[in-house]
C-alpha cells in the first residue's frame, strides 16, 4: 500500500522566489505532504510526501535563490533541496539531511550565515526553535549541531518566531504559556562559565551529531517582556526589518509591538502594544509588511490592517473552523489564506492599501465608481440654484423659508427646528421626475424609466458620466410601472440590431420601443414605438419578454394571477409615420393561475410546449404553450388557458424572482427558480405524466433573495455558476462553485431601483447600478483582457471545514451516462461525505493525476445537526408481479422504461433525528466525450474538459428529510406492516403533488404517544437502506434502518417517486445503542435484514396491532467494549453454489480488536405454508458454534445459517477500532492509531499483509472501492 493525496486542512505556507518567474511559487503543507504550485498559472504542479504520520508545521526557504527548504513537524526537521524546470513546468524535492530528533516540538527555523568563532570560513546554518524556549543551531554543510542556546526565561512555549539573517543579529520572540511574549537574542559570549550545562544539554538531542566544543560560543541575552494578552500567544511575526511584531491570541486580538533592539533601550521603557480588535473568535495567524497587516481568525475572516491600527478590509472565503495560515507578498502584492476547510485562496488587495493613491488610479483593472442623473432632475435642481443666486441667498434654512413663502404662500410657517432641507426641495419641486425602472442592454448602455413617463437612453462614458437621449414619453405622460428589456443578440430568433424595449405604465397601457444603438454612434436611433391599452387603470403591474419566443411575442400580468399573451406586429410591415397606436396587437391567451396570485417571472420551452410562472407567494404554476396558437393555426379568438399542473410553496411563502426552464429528455424538462427565501429550487415535469416533483434545492447562506443564476458548464476552466442578489442593503455576486464572493457592493437594498449585467466572467466583468438619493449610482468592472487574472482564485479545492464522521464510495452500479453502450471509468471515484457541520458533499477522485478533481456541497442538514452516517443505496432487488399485486396498467411497462427509473439514493442521518436522501441526477454529456476506454485513459490521460463535464454531468439533488415530530412513539404503540406499506403503493399515484409525510398512525394510537423528556439528546447514530420494485412498476420503496441514541432500531420506508415516508416496523428494543449497521439481501426471497428479521403480530387493548422484529442470531461478549464498525460481505471465490452463499462478517470495537465471522446462508429442502415472514428460530448463541444451525423461515422456503469460521484478533491496532471493510478477499481496517491495516482472507483465514500510517490525526470512519483485481 502507498499513501495517496490528503485532503484536508492546510498547516503550513511558504513562498519560494525563483529568478525568470514574474510570481513566486508557493509550498503547502498538506498533513505530511507538500504541494507545489504556480502562482502563475494558478494550478498545481506536484505534491512529495515528506513525513510518514507526521504533520507539517512549518515550512522554510533558504536565501537567496531559496534552494533549499527546511519542513518541520513535531520533533522533526528535514532539510530537502529544491529543483524547478521553468520550461517542463516541473519541480522536484531531493533530501539532503533528517536531523536529529528534537527533545520538544518544533516551533519555528530560520537559515542563517555567518562564520562562527575562531573560525574564518563562512557557512550555513539552520536555527530550530523549541517549545521549551531553546535554539538549535545547525551546521548544514558539516550535518551537524553545533550549538544549543537556552533562554534565561525557562517555560513552555506555544509559539516562537526568529528572525534574523546572521548568528549575530539572531533575535527570538517566544510566546509562553503565561499569556506573555519573551524577547530575547542570541550573542557572543563572553562569560565562559556556564559551558558545563549547555554541553549537558547536548545529549538530549543526539550526542553522536552534535559538536561538542570545550567552551560555549553564545550565550542568551534576555531583551524584554511584552505584556498584555488575556489568551494563549497562538502566533508571532516578525517585521522585515525587526523592529516590530505581530502576536494574535485566542483572546481574539492581534498586537503591534515596538521592539528595542538593544537590552538597554527596554530599561528606558515598557513596550506598549497597538491593540487590533475585529475578529469575533481566535486569531489563528498573521502577516505583516511596510504597509499593511494581515490577521486571520477561527470566524473564517481575513482583515488587513493598516500600520496605524485602522481595519482596511474583511475578507471572508473560508468555511468551517477558520482560516488558520495567511501569506503576504509585498512585491507581488498577492495574500494567501488557507483553512481547515482545505482551500487555499489567492487574493490581491485593493491597490490603495498597499500601493499610493497615484498607482491606485493607474490600476488597468479596478472598479469604476460615479454617479450620473437623469436630465430632467439636473434641471430642477439648477432651477433651484438660479432662485437662490437671484436672491443672493445661501440655501440656510431662514432663506429657504423666505423662498418657500414666495412661491408657496398658502403653505404652512417653517420654524429653524423643523425644517428639513431634502423635503423642502422634494416639496418645492413636487412634479420632479425620478427613475422608476432601469435595464442595463450592456455595459456601457442603460435604459431608464421615469415617473413622468420618460424613457431614456444613457450612454456610459469609459471615463464617468453619461450622454443622455430622450427616448419617448408614453402618453398623458403616464408613470411608467413595469419594464422589461430584450437585449440584440440574447435571445434565439433573429431580431436585428434592435433592443426591444416593453413598458407598461399606471393607466394599463402597454409600449412597444425598437431602439438601434451602433457601435460608432452614440445616439440610439428609436427604430419603432406603439403602444395599446393591455389593462384597466392601475391592473397592468407586470411585462415580461421571452428569449425562446423572441420579440414578436409579449407578456403582461395583472394583480389576479392572470398572464396576457400578446403577439406583436411584423416590423417590416409596421408603418411608424400613421400612427403611434396599433390595432395589429392580439391577445392571443389568457393564462389564469389557479393561486389568484400575481405572476412575477416566467419562461418557456418551445420544445415542449411548456410555459413556467412564479408567483409572489412562492408557487410554481405550469401552462401549455402550443406552437399552433402561438403561429395562429387554432382559432382566431382569444383563448383562457388553465394550468396543467402547479406546485404550492416551492419558495415557501416567499417570492419568486426568476425562472428556467431547460430541457432533459423527451418529454421532460428541468425548472430551476430562485426567490426571497436566498435559495435554488429545481422541479422537473413530466409531460406524458404531467407529473410535477420537487427534485432538489440549494441554499446559498450569503444571499436573502436570489435574482438570477448564471449556469455554464461549456468545460471553460473560467466558466462557472454563479447567483446575483441581495443580502440585506448589499448586492452580491456568489460564485456557487467555489463558494466565495465575487461582488459586495452596498446599495441599500433590492426595494430601490436597481439594475446589473454579468459578462462571461463575473469576476471581471460586471455592472451594477442603483437610485439613491435621487442620483443613479454606477459599479463597473469590465476587463476586455480574458488573460487576466480573477481575484480570489482557488489553487486548492474547498472540503469540509470541520471533522468528518462518516463517508461512503459511490457504488459501482452507478452509470456515468444513461445508454447501454457507455464505459464504467473504474479509475475515477466518487465519495460521499458528512460532517459535523451538517453537510454532505460529493468528491471527485482521479487517481491518474493524484488529485481531488471536484467537490460538491449537495445541501446540509436541517439545522445544521451533524451528519453521524451515510450509506449510498444503488441496486434495486425486483420483486415478481406475481407476488405482490400492483395497480392495473404498471405492469405493462416495458424493460428499458423499467430500467430507466431505478433511482440511485444517498441516505444521511444525523444528530436530532434527522433522515434526510438525496437521489442521484445523471446527465447527459455531448456525443463528443461518449465514451472513453481505460486504454486512453492509461495512455493519453483524460482530458481536463471532459472530466470537468463529467463532474458536472453526476450529482446528487436534494430528495426528502424526514424529522420527528415532538411526541415519541414508545415500543408498543402503533401498527406498522409491510403488506400495508405495499397497499398504499397502489394508492399512493392518487394523491397529489402538495402531499406531505404519511403516517399510518391511527387516530386511537394518538393516545399512546408519550412526551420524551430527553428528546431534545436524541440522535440517529447509523443507517443501513436497500430498494425494492415490484416488476413492471414504477414505484419503489427504499427500506431504511435506522439505529437511535434511546437504544432503538425503526425500519422505515420511503415510497418514490412521491417521497412518502412510513414506520414498517420497531425492531426489539437493546440494552444499549447501536453504533453501526449492515444488511444482507439473501438470493430468491424477499429481501431480508442482517440476519432476516422476525416479524410477530400483537393486539393491546386499543385493537392497535403492533409489529416487532425479534433477533434470528445473537452473538454475546464477541467485544470487550463498543462495537464502533461494521461490514459484511458475499464471498465469492468459489465457496458458494447456486443455493449456498457465503459471508464475510468483519468487525472492530473500543477494545482494539478485530473480529471475523464467516457464515453460510442456505436453503431446506421443505416447502412451507404461505405466510408473512414468519420465522422459526431454533436457539439462539452466544458464541458461534461451528457447524451448527440456525433455521429460520421464509415466505415460501426455509433457511439455516452456519457458522464456518471465527477468528478474533485482539491486538489489531493500539488503539481503538473506527473503520473496517471487507469484499471477502481483502479486509481493510483503521484506528485511532493513524495505522491503516490490510489483511488478506486466505483459507479462511485472515493474514496481515501490509499497513501505512496516515496523516489523518484521529479517523473515524473508512471506505474502500474494488477497481480490479
Amino acid at each position: 500500500m502507498h499513501r495517496g493525496p490528503y485532503l484536508g486542512d492546510i498547516s503550513a505556507l511558504c513562498f519560494l522566489h525563483l529568478p525568470n518567474l514574474p510570481l513566486p511559487l508557493l509550498l503547502a503543507g498538506l498533513g505530511s505532504e507538500i504541494t507545489v504550485y504556480n502562482l502563475e498559472l494558478s494550478n498545481r504542479i506536484r505534491s512529495f510526501s515528506v513525513f510518514e504520520g507526521v504533520r507539517v508545521h512549518g515550512i522554510a526557504s533558504s536565501f537567496p535563490q531559496d534552494t533549499v527548504v527546511a519542513v518541520f513537524g513535531e520533533t522533526r526537521v528535514k532539510l530537502l533541496s529544491f529543483a524547478f524546470d521553468s520550461v517542463s513546468a516541473s519541480a522536484e524535492l531531493t533530501l539532503i539531511h533528517l536531523l536529529p530528533k528534537f527533545g520538544h516540538w518544533v516551533l519555528d527555523v530560520c537559515f542563517l550565515k555567518g562564520c562562527l568563532p575562531r573560525s574564518n570560513v563562512e557557512s550555513h546554518f539552520l536555527a530550530v526553535g523549541c517549545s521549551d524556549n531553546s535554539v538549535h543551531i545547525w551546521d548544514i554543510p558539516n550535518s551537524n549541531l553545533v550549538f544549543k542556546v537556552q533562554s534565561p526565561v525557562r517555560c513552555l512555549l506555544y509559539s516562537m518566531r526568529l528572525w534574523g539573517h546572521n548568528l549575530e543579529a539572531l533575535q527570538i520572540a517566544s510566546g509562553t504559556i503565561f499569556n506573555e511574549i519573551i524577547v530575547w537574542k542570541v550573542a557572543p559570549q563572553h562569560n565562559k562559565s556556564s559551558s558545563h550545562q549547555e554541553n549537558c544539554d547536548h545529549r538530549s538531542i543526539s550526542s553522536s551529531n552534535c559538536c561538542q566544543l570545550k567552551d560555549q560560543l553564545y550565550e542568551a541575552i534576555h531583551v524584554c517582556k511584552l505584556i498584555g494578552h488575556e489568551g494563549s500567544i497562538i502566533r508571532i511575526v516578525w517585521s522585515s526589518c525587526g523592529s516590530k511584531l505581530v502576536s494574535v491570541s485566542d483572546d481574539r486580538s492581534a498586537r503591534i509591538w515596538a521592539v528595542p533592539i538593544e537590552w538597554e533601550q527596554s530599561l528606558r521603557h515598557d513596550p506598549v502594544a497597538l491593540v487590533l480588535f475585529g475578529h469575533n473568535a481566535r486569531v489563528w495567524d498573521c502577516c505583516i509588511s511596510d504597509n499593511l497587516i494581515v490577521t486571520v481568525s477561527e470566524d473564517c475572516t481575513c482583515r488587513i490592517w493598516g500600520v496605524d491600527g485602522k481595519q482596511l478590509q474583511v475578507i471572508k472565503e473560508h468555511i468551517g473552523r477558520g482560516i488558520w495560515r495567511c501569506l503576504y507578498d509585498p512585491n507581488s502584492s498577492l495574500l494567501i489564506t488557507a483553512g481547515f476547510d482545505s482551500a487555499i485562496k489567492v487574493h490581491r488587495p485593493h491597490t490603495s492599501l498597499s500601493m499610493g493613491l497615484e498607482e491606485e488610479q493607474e490600476s488597468p483593472g479596478r472598479t469604476e465608481m460615479f454617479s450620473i442623473c437623469i436630465p430632467n432632475m439636473l434641471e430642477h435642481i439648477g432651477f433651484m440654484d438660479r432662485i437662490m443666486n437671484s436672491f443672493g441667498m445661501t440655501t440656510n434654512v431662514r432663506n429657504l423659508e423666505l423662498i418657500l413663502r414666495c412661491f408657496c404662500p398658502y403653505s404652512v410657517v417653517l420654524t429653524d427646528f423643523h425644517v428639513d432641507w431634502p423635503f423642502c426641495l422634494r416639496f418645492c419641486c413636487s412634479k420632479s421626475e425620478y427613475v422608476r425602472c432601469m435595464r442595463f442592454s450592456c455595459q456601457d448602455s442603460l435604459y431608464v424609466a421615469t415617473n413622468n413617463g420618460y424613457l431614456y437612453h444613457a450612454k456610459l462614458c469609459d471615463t464617468g458620466g453619461a450622454q443622455w437621449n430622450q427616448l419617448v414619453q408614453v402618453s398623458n405622460g403616464a408613470p411608467i410601472i413595469c419594464m422589461d428589456l430584450l437585449a440584440k443578440g440574447s435571445f434565439d430568433l433573429d431580431g436585428g440590431n434592435e433592443d426591444w424595449i416593453a413598458i407598461g405604465d399606471g393607466k394599463g397601457n402597454m409600449t412597444i420601443v425598437a431602439v438601434a444603438v451602433t457601435n460608432n454612434d452614440c445616439t440610439p436611433t428609436v427604430r419603432l414605438c406603439f403602444s395599446w391599452p393591455a389593462e384597466m387603470e392601475r391592473q397592468l403591474l407586470g411585462t415580461y419578454w421571452c428569449k425562446s419566443l423572441g420579440y414578436r411575442y409579449v407578456f403582461t400580468a395583472d394583480p389576479r394571477g392572470t398572464l396576457k399573451l400578446w403577439r406583436l406586429p411584423d416590423p417590416s410591415q409596421f408603418d411608424l409615420q400613421s400612427s403611434t397606436r396599433s390595432n395589429n396587437v392580439l391577445r392571443i391567451a389568457e393564462f389564469i393561475s389557479n393561486y389568484g396570485i400575481r405572476i412575477m417571472c416566467l419562461d418557456a420551452c418551445m420544445e415542449e410546449e411548456v410555459l413556467a410562472c412564479g408567483d409572489v407567494r412562492g408557487n410554481m404554476v405550469l401552462f401549455p404553450l402550443l406552437k399552433n396558437l402561438l403561429l395562429g393555426i387554432s382559432a382566431a379568438q382569444e383563448t383562457k388557458i388553465p394550468p396543467v399542473n402547479h406546485f404550492k410553496g416551492v419558495h415557501g411563502i416567499s417570492s419568486v424572482s426568476s425562472v428556467s426552464v431547460t430541457k432533459l429528455g423527451y418529454n421532460q424538462i428541468e425548472i430551476c427558480s430562485t426567490g426571497a427565501d436566498g435559495c435554488i429550487c429545481y422541479l422537473e415535469y413530466d409531460k406524458e405524466m404531467l407529473n410535477l416533483q420537487f427534485t432538489g434545492m440549494k441554499q446559498v447562506k450569503e444571499l436573502s433573495l436570489i435574482e438570477y443564476v448564471s449556469v455554464d458548464n461549456n468545460g471553460d476552466r473560467l466558466s462557472s455558476s454563479y447567483a446575483a442578489g441581495f443580502a440585506s442593503v448589499d448586492f452580491i455576486i456568489w460564485n456557487l462553485v467555489n463558494e466565495n464572493k465575487v461582488v459586495n457592493i452596498p446599495c441599500g437594498g433590492w426595494r430601490r431601483p436597481h439594475s446589473y449585467h454579468l459578462g462571461d466572467i463575473p469576476e471581471m466583468k460586471n455592472c451594477f447600478a442603483f437610485v439613491k438619493d435621487e442620483m443613479i449610482h454606477i459599479h463597473r468592472q469590465w476587463i476586455h483582457n480574458r488573460d487576466g487574472k480573477i481575484y480570489p482564485q482557488s489553487l486548492h479545492m474547498q472540503f469540509h471545514g470541520r471533522e468528518i464522521h462518516s463517508l461512503c464510495f459511490i457504488s459501482d452500479d452507478v452509470r456515468v451516462r444513461e445508454n447501454n453502450n457507455c464505459t464504467l471509468f473504474s479509475k475515477l471515484s466518487w465519495i460521499a461525505t458528512g460532517c459535523e457541520d451538517g453537510t454532505v458533499r460529493l468528491t471527485r477522485y482521479s487517481p491518474g493525476t493524484e488529485n481531488w478533481s471536484m467537490s460538491k456541497l449537495l445541501g446540509e442538514h436541517v439545522g445544521g445537526s451533524a451528519v453521524r452516517s451515510i450509506c449510498c443505496v444503488s441496486k434495486v432487488h425486483t420483486i415478481s408481479s406475481d407476488t405482490i399485486d400492483v395497480p392495473d396498467g404498471r405492469i405493462e411497462l416495458n424493460s428499458a422504461v423499467e430500467n430507466n427509473d431505478n433511482p440511485t439514493l444517498l441516505i444521511s442521518v444525523g444528530a436530532k433525528r434527522v433522515l434526510t436522501s438525496w437521489i442521484l441526477k445523471n446527465r447527459r454529456l455531448d456525443n463528443k466525450n461518449d465514451s472513453l476506454t481505460d486504454y486512453q485513459y492509461n495512455s493519453e490521460g483524460v482530458d481536463d474538459c471532459f472530466l470537468s463535464g463529467l463532474s458536472s454531468s453526476m450529482t446528487f439533488q436534494w430528495l426528502s428529510t424526514d424529522m420527528p415530530a415532538k411526541y415519541s412513539i414508545t415500543h408498543d404503540a402503533t401498527k406498522k406492516n409491510v403488506e400495508k406499506i405495499v397497499g398504499v403503493a397502489k394508492n399512493v399515484s392518487n394523491t397529489n403533488n402538495d402531499a406531505k409525510m404519511g403516517s399510518l398512525i391511527s387516530e386511537s394510537g394518538m393516545t399512546d404517544l408519550i412526551r420524551d423528556k430527553h428528546d431534545d439528546d436524541w440522535r440517529y447514530l447509523a443507517v443501513t437502506a436497500f430498494l425494492v420494485k415490484c416488476s413492471g412498476s414504477r414505484i419503489s420503496v427504499c427500506f431504511v434502518v435506522v439505529a437511535c441514541s434511546d437504544a432503538t432500531l425503526m425500519l422505515r420506508a420511503l415510497i418514490l417517486p412521491f417521497r412518502l415516508w412510513f414506520d414498517v416496523a420497531l425492531l426489539v428494543p437493546l440494552l444499549a445503542p447501536v453504533l453501526t449497521l449492515q444488511h444482507i439481501i439473501f438470493p430468491m426471497c424477499p429481501p431480508e435484514l442482517q440476519s432476516t428479521p422476525e416479524l410477530r403480530s400483537k393486539t393491546d387493548n386499543s385493537s392497535v396491532e403492533i409489529c416487532e422484529i425479534q433477533p434470528l442470531c445473537l452473538l454475546q461478549n464477541i467485544h470487550q467494549s463498543g462495537v464502533n464498525c461494521l461490514h459484511v460481505s458475499e464471498i465469492k471465490a468459489g465457496q458458494n453454489t447456486g443455493s449456498c452463499h457465503v459471508y464475510s462478517i468483519v468487525s472492530g470495537g473500543d477494545d482494539q480488536a478485530l473480529h471475523h465471522l464467516m457464515v453460510e446462508l442456505s436453503p431446506k429442502s421443505i416447502n412451507l405454508n404461505d405466510g408473512i415472514l414468519n420465522p422459526d428460530i431454533t436457539h439462539l448463541v452466544s458464541v458461534p458454534e461451528y457447524g451448527k444451525d440456525v433455521n429460520f423461515q421464509s415466505q415460501s422456503k426455509s433457511y439455516k445459517i452456519k457458522f464456518l469460521n471465527y477468528e478474533n484478533f485482539p491486538s489489531a491496532h493500539s488503539s481503538s477500532v473506527k473503520g473496517v471493510w471487507t469484499d471477502g478477499t481483502w479486509v481493510f481496517s483503521t484506528g485511532l492509531d493513524q495505522r491503516v491495516r490490510c489483511w488478506h482472507l486466505q483459507q479462511s483465514k485472515l493474514i496481515e499483509h501490509s499497513y501505512l500510517i496516515v496523516s489523518v490525526p484521529e479517523p473515524e470512519a473508512l471506505s474502500a472501492r474494488a477497481c480490479g483485481r
